[in-house]
């Protein structure tokens, strides 16, 4: 059984604590992943008038980016799936599972 796990946040400090952790939490009881892979940025842009009436080359511009990263787990047993429910996940980082 192969388990996919896919962080995003909008912060870089969160997700890469939480990396971290489950990165010590694998090779602490030996299993098998590939992984961090970090996936590319994803940055968005959106343009907001100063001015509603007049001016209307005055804009400002204000942009968000999410920062993805993306693990493999090989051969997952019931106890790892118990230490991943009890992890600490910070609200700000939305994780996505995956089973094969």
């Amino acid at each position: 059984m192969i388990l996919s796990i896919l962080f995003k946040s909008y912060s870089s400090y969160h997700i890469n604590k939480l990396v971290s952790l489950i990165k010590n939490i694998l090779s602490h009881n030996n299993m098998f992943f590939k992984g961090p892979i970090f996936l590319p940025k994803k940055t968005v842009f959106f343009n907001l008038l100063r001015s509603p009436h007049i001016d209307k080359d005055s804009r400002d511009q204000i942009g968000y980016s999410v920062n993805r990263i993306f693990f493999h787990i090989y051969n997952i047993n019931t106890y790892f799936i118990k230490i991943i429910g009890k992890l600490d996940i910070p609200p700000i980082v939305k994780v996505y599972y995956k089973f094969y």
